[in-house]
């Protein structure tokens, strides 16, 4: 009975040790992808969230064939799938600031250059109800499509409120985690959104 207990609290020892050695160098590979400004590309938000949620959950230049309309499609950029759901990533680089009203397009303004684009929240509402039917048709109806905006600039502004899908870089990788904590999907409904997402890619 003894080496039972020994043998169990031995196997808990090594499970933590190895999730807190897991953790230490998920921290490091973040942290040095965002020491390096040649990595601020379209590729940077994937790169962290396949370091913590693992590379099948990030998916890259996904096509959403739309129903009904032949030969159409909707094309995303970076698709994560978390226990709190699928996420649209999009990512701004730079300081400055952004004029990022609720309604109509967004404005960076940096170094005196004025770039106008559309609000990401708004322009990707077709898409996160594409990926919502897509589920609810494979069975996983309870799964919800969201949008972030991912920005690298730690002197970006807004000159509104930031909307709760704003996230920093740095900080990218622990909202991963804590998603991931309040998971409303196991690991199996991860595990088939994915594989219905992969599908959904291959055609």
């Amino acid at each position: 009975m003894v080496y039972f207990y020994a043998a169990v609290i031995f196997i808990a020892v090594f499970i933590l040790l190895t999730k807190l050695l897991d953790r230490i160098l998920q921290k490091g590979y973040c942290e040095n992808i965002l020491s390096d400004t040649s990595n601020y590309n379209s590729a940077l938000p994937g790169r962290l969230a396949g370091a913590v949620l693992g590379k099948k959950s990030v998916f890259r230049l996904l096509s959403l064939p739309i129903p009904g309309r032949d030969g159409e499609e909707i094309q995303l950029g970076t698709v994560i799938v978390t226990g709190s759901g699928i996420f649209i990533v999009c990512l701004l680089n730079g300081n400055g600031i952004v004029e990022n009203p609720a309604d109509g397009n967004w404005k960076h303004i940096s170094a005196g250059k004025i770039t106008e684009f559309d609000n990401p929240f708004s322009m990707q509402r077709d898409a996160r109800a594409l990926l919502e039917y897509y589920m609810g048709i494979s069975g996983y109806q309870n799964v919800k499509a969201y949008t972030l905006v991912v920005y690298t600039g730690n002197g970006l502004r807004f000159s509104y409120q930031k909307p709760r899908g704003v996230i920093a870089a740095s900080e990218f990788p622990e909202k991963l985690r804590q998603m991931n904590k309040k998971a409303r999907l196991s690991r199996t409904e991860i595990k088939g959104v994915c594989r219905v997402l992969s599908e959904i890619s291959a055609y």
